[in-house]
């Protein structure tokens, strides 16, 4: 098309370079630096796995931006103080599908007499490994591990039930049980069964879960239930 000659709307809109650039080898590339980085958390190299998941560089790759902020500490904590500064934090560490972007809070000391615990570290790299999967699980357009939606499904009918039972009982409830159970099993799975993905795959690389990190989401039931699940087959196949 000449300069000056008007446009007839069929021409395919460029795409931003990054985007053009994506490939299931460029997928792949990614899970496996997140693997990686998972095998730090593991064996407690909480620092280098944060500085890693702080790669901007990496996420541009598959197309997403990486925002953190900082979080100042003028004195030294305890144990005692760390799932309070998680409250804080973990409430502000999210991935935007929509605007491609991960924003977290990194703690830091203001100055060099002032250390950053060890569990807060190991938090702290639970969040930003969480919101990094969390892209992945975008990235592939599935779920991440084999079992992770089938218990979540069994989560979400458990409480659904229980919700509608209690609204069927309430007399100044106007809803039917159906339609108290169809509302609460909608929010229950859906809300639900990506973080569990999450919280399965973390557990399959041999990331130490937090009692903090399971407290959320119905993790710990999740994974309890996968627990028993792999106990049972594991009988089976020694039978």
């Amino acid at each position: 098309m000449k300069e000056g000659e008007p446009k007839l709307g069929i021409e395919k809109e460029e795409q931003p370079e990054k985007e053009k650039e994506l490939t299931p080898e460029k997928i792949k590339d990614f899970q496996f630096y997140i693997d990686q980085v998972g095998h730090l958390i593991e064996v407690g190299e909480y620092d280098q796995a944060i500085d890693a998941l702080s790669n901007k560089s990496k996420l541009e790759t598959v197309g997403w931006k990486f925002e953190e902020n900082s979080l100042g500490f003028t004195k030294n904590i305890t144990k005692a103080d760390v799932r309070q500064f998680c409250e804080y934090i973990g409430p502000r560490s999210w991935c935007d599908g929509l605007l491609k972007r991960i924003e977290v809070v990194r703690p830091y000391p203001v100055n060099k007499d002032i250390k950053i615990p060890q569990e807060l570290k190991h938090e702290v790299s639970l969040l930003y490994i969480e919101e990094w999967l969390h892209v992945l699980q975008g990235l592939k357009g599935e779920p991440l591990t084999e079992m992770a939606d089938k218990i979540a499904q069994k989560i979400a009918k458990k409480i659904a039930k229980k919700v509608a039972k209690e609204v069927q009982e309430d007399p100044k409830s106007k809803w039917t049980y159906s339609q108290a159970y169809s509302q609460q099993y909608s929010r229950e799975y859906h809300g639900k069964k990506d973080e569990i993905d999450v919280t399965f795959y973390m557990y399959q690389l041999g990331i130490p879960l937090t009692d903090r990190f399971l407290d959320y989401y119905n993790r710990r039931e999740a994974l309890e239930i996968l627990e028993k699940l792999e106990h049972e087959k594991h009988k089976k196949h020694k039978k």
